[in-house]
């Protein structure tokens, strides 16, 4: 399963990235993972939906400063798979169990 959503610069701040994701009408669920970064180096996720089945995606994001923005990175296959649209607590935790591994 992969993503039509492409990496990109993003203009605007911290926050621009997730809400240009979100802005898409198939992703059911998105947030930042870890936004330890002043500068906005952080990572995210996004749950897109493909029909009756839901992918779940990794995002990272790079401030462009002095240019401006931020360079959005898309990971363009899944990480994981649902046949039910999962919440964030369920999400959060399977990421956390990916990155274990």
């Amino acid at each position: 399963m992969k993503t039509n959503i492409k990496s990109r610069i993003i203009l605007g701040g911290c926050y621009a990235p997730g809400r240009f994701i979100r802005e898409h009408k198939s992703v059911v669920l998105s947030g930042y993972f870890c936004t330890s970064s002043s500068a906005g180096d952080w990572t995210g996720y996004f749950v897109q939906k493909f029909g009756g089945k839901y992918g779940l995606f990794m995002f990272s994001q790079e401030n462009r400063w002095p240019s401006g923005g931020y360079d959005l990175y898309v990971d363009e296959k899944a990480i994981g798979f649902y046949l039910e649209k999962p919440n964030k607590e369920t999400v959060e935790q399977f990421i956390i169990d990916y990155f274990e591994l």
